[in-house]
């Protein structure tokens, strides 16, 4: 006999399935998966900064559980104890750290599992260490009071700058400008005149005479390096050392050409016997029979 299933049986049996979809999804939307076993382990925080139940808990940014439960502490209503349900098969080293990590700019929390170097593996229901990471605005508050200070003092600077500025001091900033601007058109000019000397120079470096007689003085350049010219200079030093040295002799009276040269007597007598060569050559031309005897018969006056 073959048994009939009713309507009213189809209905419930629908009614059953969505009531347990609806349960499964409300609890996975609290952390709570009920097709995956789970370790439940618990975190103590003076602050939780955003947290909240459901949200994920990673390792290494690999999600591996999420927050079960938050709840404050009977005992001390400052602290508050945080359940993580993490997956069965993540074994968690005994000093593992739970910390709460702000992941995005919309303020999303999560608590991020820092593994120890530990052998011992923490059991279901033990206690790991918490630890509170800088939330955004705690970071940027520093950042946010320099950036305040530094527009106020921006703003201050302005203000003395907009006071100082009358007309006068305006109008010298706009001849100023004018300035400015004529020289730039002077530089201008100028470089359009130095582009065109450098024309010209390149035209005459192409010259066939130039090259020629820039060779010529590499010529000669060369000969001047091979010459001995150290020797040539140490000679003519020599020689001009030796004249000096005879100069020396002339000037001083110690020898004889010092003394011919340095001596007035001997020019006087010199001067003298000048004078008397004189007189005997005017004597012999005017008395010349006193000291020419001639004659063809041998005979005497």
């Amino acid at each position: 006999m073959q048994m009939k299933v009713t309507n009213e049986a189809k209905v419930g049996l629908i009614v059953v399935i969505v009531i347990a979809l609806f349960y499964w999804g409300f609890n996975f939307l609290k952390g709570k998966d009920l097709f995956r076993k789970t370790n439940e382990y618990y975190v103590w925080y003076s602050k939780i900064g955003g947290l909240r139940e459901s949200n994920i808990v990673t390792i290494n940014g690999y999600q591996v559980g999420m927050v079960k439960q938050i709840r404050f502490d009977i005992m001390n209503p400052a602290r508050l104890l945080v359940c993580l349900a993490i997956d069965s098969k993540v074994r968690l080293p005994k000093g593992t750290v739970a910390r709460m990590e702000n992941i995005d700019l919309l303020g999303t929390v999560v608590v991020g599992l820092i593994l120890s170097d530990s052998k011992e593996i923490l059991a279901d229901k033990d206690t790991l260490i918490g630890d509170n990471e800088l939330s955004l605005n705690e970071q940027i508050a520093p950042l946010k009071q320099k950036l305040e200070n530094m527009i106020e003092s921006f703003d201050s600077t302005m203000t003395r700058l907009y006071q100082a500025m009358d007309e006068k001091t305006i109008n010298n900033a706009k001849k100023s400008i004018l300035h400015i601007h004529d020289i730039s058109l002077a530089i201008a000019e100028q470089r359009q005149k130095i582009g065109i000397l450098l024309d010209q120079l390149m035209a005459v470096s192409g010259n066939e005479k130039l090259s020629k007689s820039i060779s010529n003085l590499y010529e000669i350049t060369d000969s001047l390096k091979d010459a001995d010219i150290a020797s040539t200079f140490k000679r003519l030093n020599s020689l001009i050392e030796q004249t000096d040295t005879l100069m020396k002799k002339l000037n001083s009276s110690s020898g004889s050409i010092g003394r011919i040269v340095n001596s007035d007597s001997l020019y006087l007598e010199v001067v003298k016997t000048n004078r008397d060569l004189d007189s005997l050559i005017m004597d012999v031309r005017q008395h010349p029979k006193k000291y020419v005897h001639f004659s063809i018969f041998g005979k005497k006056n």
